[in-house]
């Protein structure tokens, strides 16, 4: 049984089985924010359709999966 779907949650992401939103999907894999993310198909296909990278938020830095692993640093 799947999650119900949210009202901005707009496509299934597959590789998590639940309802998510599209931007949101593009942000995580297009900025790397988990190795799952970064490494999915059904999220370059969705940066494909989305035409661009949502832009990081200015008063967050953004850590990629690898700089976690690392233990720091961030874009």
């Amino acid at each position: 049984m799947h999650p119900e779907r949210g009202p901005r949650d707009d496509f299934f992401c597959w590789k998590y089985r639940t309802w998510y939103n599209l931007r949101d999907c593009v942000f995580r894999h297009a900025w790397r924010t988990t190795e799952g993310c970064a490494t999915c198909e059904q999220g370059a296909a969705n940066l494909r359709l989305l035409g661009k990278v949502p832009p990081r938020p200015r008063w967050a830095r953004v850590l990629t999966w690898e700089d976690r692993r690392r233990g720091g640093g961030g874009r």
